[in-house]
């Protein structure tokens, strides 16, 4: 266990190359997303954790709480990680995932297993060409930074008010953009993470992992609303 902390150390000593740095987050990013899908898998095989947590006509008390939660702990992550030592960084980014986990496993459940596999296996294929990509790319893509911010911003807004709406076509319209814009940052971060490490500007693994969590997390949500199969 001791090596593995150190390998996920929140800062790289000197000398450390900076491919052995992307890996670490892509590693504590990977954790995070088989903790998620074993939380979700839990909800959706075990009854009783999903009568706590959701009721025939809606959330639960304790259902929301877990849905609300993971919010708190971005922003907490986010702006206390550099203040609190990487092994509770990285408890807290795992804590994350469970929450987001058990949050998710209604919507895992609804869909059959086939469809997971085929959407996991989809998105995890998409991530690791993105992420190449922007492991490789000579061209900047900094200057998108901004656009994709204001594109993300517009994105939240409309799901927002299609969640009053509820209009299934956009719903669809706005998934699939989700899609490409996470596509597209999935690149860009990996990119951003290797010049901050390559300027000295070094970010914590635990804040990388957390980033590339939520572009990937996004990515397979979006298309699951394409290729998810309901149960019979």
């Amino acid at each position: 266990m001791d090596s593995l902390a150190t390998s996920w150390d929140a800062t790289p000593p000197v000398g450390t190359s900076v491919s052995r740095y992307i890996c670490r987050i892509h590693l504590l990013m990977g954790a995070g997303i088989a903790v998620t899908a074993g939380a979700a898998a839990l909800v959706g095989h075990n009854q009783v954790v999903r009568s706590a947590l959701f009721t025939p006509t809606g959330v639960a008390g304790i259902g929301w709480a877990i849905m609300l939660a993971p919010v708190l702990l971005v922003v907490t992550i986010s702006t206390a990680v550099v203040r609190i030592s990487s092994r509770r960084a990285r408890a807290l980014f795992l804590l994350y995932a469970v929450l987001v986990g058990l949050a998710l496993g209604t919507v895992t459940y609804a869909v059959t297993g086939q469809s997971l596999a085929a959407t996991l296996l989809a998105t995890s294929g998409a991530f690791a060409m993105l992420a190449l990509v922007g492991w490789v790319a000579k061209a900047d893509f900094s200057p998108f930074g901004t656009f994709f911010l204001l594109t993300l911003l517009a994105l939240v807004l409309l799901m927002t008010l299609n969640l009053v709406v509820g209009s299934d076509h956009l719903d669809l319209l706005l998934s699939a953009a989700a899609i490409v814009l996470f596509a597209a940052l999935t690149a860009f971060d990996v990119q951003r993470l290797k010049r901050l490490y390559v300027d000295g500007n070094v970010r914590t693994a635990t804040v990388g992992a957390l980033t590339l969590y939520l572009d990937f997390l996004n990515m397979f949500t979006s298309m699951l609303r394409f290729t998810g199969r309901g149960r019979r």
